[in-house]
């Protein structure tokens, strides 16, 4: 009988950081939950100079999905060096792998660290609908790990409160709302082709348009009045609305993101 789960462990082989940016944590995000084609996903957290997955997998497939990886990340960051051999620990206990879950996500703490206390480079967003890409991994969570609770997840928010979305955004939200949008959709920024970047500026608009006028929108977006108004006549899902508005929410309570405008 295989095991329940692999935990992978990622470095460069020299051991240099990484993830520098946000942006570059969300590249690197969006490199784990795009190779779940074929691999069941349940967990993953980016550290400064290392990285670390869990997969429902047996041991080839793991040694496969950390492969993928690898390589997304070499062509998308192109750090300049080589990974290491990934180290893989078979997870063959209910009790191990709800372990290996915990580990992973507190990594930061573990090592003294509080590059990332957003979670751009883990997929706690994804597990708390605060970003639209990695959502599947919810439900990998939940038929694993049923006895994980939403209350288990939240408290490794700096503000668990930023979930709560009877408090509508305001001014104090309005400089945040473009790096939030991005950051549900793992981009660097709304700006773009991609068709994510799109949404991500229709769903930027129709939130900021609740509380803030058509100019002050576009500043805080980097984009036209003009181009506010033409957005704002397309629809998004409200997933997709809650995710931004969660983001905004949790960069102005932490201070990170803020455009300068």
């Amino acid at each position: 009988m295989g095991p329940l789960a692999v935990h992978i462990t990622f470095r460069l082989a020299d051991g240099r950081v990484l993830c520098r940016t946000s942006a570059d944590r969300r590249r690197v995000a969006r490199s784990f939950v795009e190779r779940d084609r074929c691999f069941k996903l349940i967990v993953f957290r980016i550290v400064d100079n290392h990285l670390h997955a869990l997969v429902a997998v047996d041991r080839d497939d793991a040694a496969e999905f950390a492969r993928r990886v690898e390589i997304s990340i070499q062509l998308s960051l192109r750090p300049g060096v080589h990974f290491s051999p990934a180290h893989y620990t078979l997870v063959e206990s209910q009790r191990h792998l709800r372990h290996a879950f915990d580990y992973i996500l507190d990594q930061e703490p573990r090592h003294g660290l509080d590059l990332d206390p957003l979670h751009d480079g883990s997929n706690l967003p994804d597990l708390l609908g605060m970003r639209t890409i990695g959502t599947f991994t919810a439900t990998n969570v939940r038929e694993l790990l049923p006895r994980v609770t939403r209350a288990d997840l939240t408290k490794r928010l700096p503000s668990p409160e930023v979930l709560d979305e009877t408090q509508p955004l305001g001014f104090r939200e309005l400089p945040y709302l473009a790096d939030g949008a991005a950051a549900a959709f793992g981009l660097r920024r709304i700006q773009g082709l991609l068709p994510e970047a799109l949404i991500a500026r229709i769903a930027a608009v129709r939130v900021g348009l609740r509380f803030a006028p058509v100019g002050l929108v576009a500043r805080a977006l980097g984009i036209s009045p003009s181009t506010v108004r033409r957005l704002r006549r397309h629809e998004v899902s409200e997933v997709v609305i809650e995710a931004v508005e969660a983001q905004a929410r949790a960069r102005a309570a932490a201070g990170i993101g803020a455009a300068n405008f």
